[in-house]
């Protein structure tokens, strides 16, 4: 499980998250650990994690976001919306299946994503990362909003004049640095 070479600290937690999902029962403990010994000794991180210790995975994911610089890129749909209009496509990828107890889950949250009551489909983290992907691939450029004469996007003619339109969706997409401690770039 250890972060490959080369391997950016959200594609390594990605496996990480993934792998602990299928994992019935608590054992933050173990999780947060195989984490740590799986980052490579010199990773700035690791070393954080070392001096001042994490007690459950949410704070892990704290501390982990810390080391993350966040760019938006904006959905003109929300992402339930979107995922209504994707989920049929040959490149829409479902998720495994969560190993956990329903009866241990919130019965009021729904996410239909994971088609389970886990979390909001648009608090879903394992959804934003695949649309991320595929916006990576070029698959949602019909979807993304770009304000009046901003790239090359198809359906970009199709907003005129709507830059004043309210955000509906954002995807964060994630860069880290190994070594890098301040989310400023010049440091």
């Amino acid at each position: 499980m250890a972060m490959r070479e080369r391997e950016t600290l959200r594609t390594y937690s990605d496996r990480c998250w993934e792998m602990f999902n299928e994992i019935d029962g608590d054992f933050d403990d173990v999780a947060i650990r195989t984490f740590k010994v799986d980052l490579p000794t010199e990773h700035d991180l690791r070393k954080s994690l070392t001096k001042k210790p994490v007690r459950s995975v949410r704070r892990l994911i704290d501390r982990i976001d810390e080391y993350k610089r966040v760019i938006n890129t904006v959905f003109k749909e929300l992402v339930q919306q979107l995922l209504e209009k994707t989920r049929h496509e040959s490149y829409f990828k479902w998720p495994n299946k969560l190993a956990r107890d329903p009866l241990r889950c919130n019965q009021n949250l729904h996410c239909q994503y994971h088609e389970e009551r886990v979390d909001t489909t648009k608090d879903c983290r394992t959804l934003w990362n695949h649309l991320e992907q595929l916006v990576k691939e070029g698959r949602l450029k019909n979807f993304l909003y770009q304000p009046n004469g901003q790239g090359n996007h198809v359906g970009a003619a199709n907003h005129g004049g709507t830059s004043s339109r309210p955000t509906l969706g954002t995807i964060n997409v994630i860069f880290a640095t190994p070594g890098r401690t301040s989310s400023n770039p010049s440091e």
